[in-house]
C-alpha cells in the first residue's frame, strides 16, 4: 500500500465489507427464523398430540366408571338374588312345615 490512500477506494472497499457483513446477518437471520418455524411446528404437533392422548385418557375413565357401575349393579342384583332366594327358601320351609303338621294331625 501506498503512503496515500484513495479515500474513494476506501469508502467502497467499506462498503463492500459492510454488505458482505449485513447479508452474512441477513443469513443467520433468516436461519434463526427458519429454526423458530420449525420449532413451532413441533410443539404445535406436540400439543395436537398431547391433547390426543388427554382425549384417549378422558374416555379411558369414563369407560372404567361405566365398568365400575355395571359391576355395582350386578353386585348388588346379585345382592338382591340371594335376598329373594332366601325369602323364597324360608317361605317354602313354611309351607312344608305348615303342610307337615297338618297331615299329620
Amino acid at each position: 500500500m501506498s503512503a496515500y490512500e484513495d479515500p474513494l477506494a476506501l469508502c467502497e472497499q467499506q462498503t463492500i465489507e459492510l454488505g458482505k457483513e449485513r447479508d452474512a446477518i441477513i443469513s443467520e437471520e433468516e436461519q434463526l427464523n427458519i429454526e423458530r418455524q420449525q420449532i413451532i411446528h413441533a410443539i404445535t404437533i406436540a400439543q395436537h398430540k398431547v391433547q390426543a392422548l388427554d382425549d384417549s385418557i378422558v374416555r379411558k375413565r369414563v369407560s372404567i366408571q361405566a365398568f365400575d357401575k355395571a359391576i355395582n349393579g350386578l353386585a348388588n342384583a346379585f345382592d338382591q338374588i340371594l335376598f329373594t332366594t332366601d325369602q323364597l327358601l324360608h317361605i317354602a320351609n313354611t309351607l312344608e312345615f305348615d303342610q307337615g303338621g297338618v297331615s299329620d294331625s
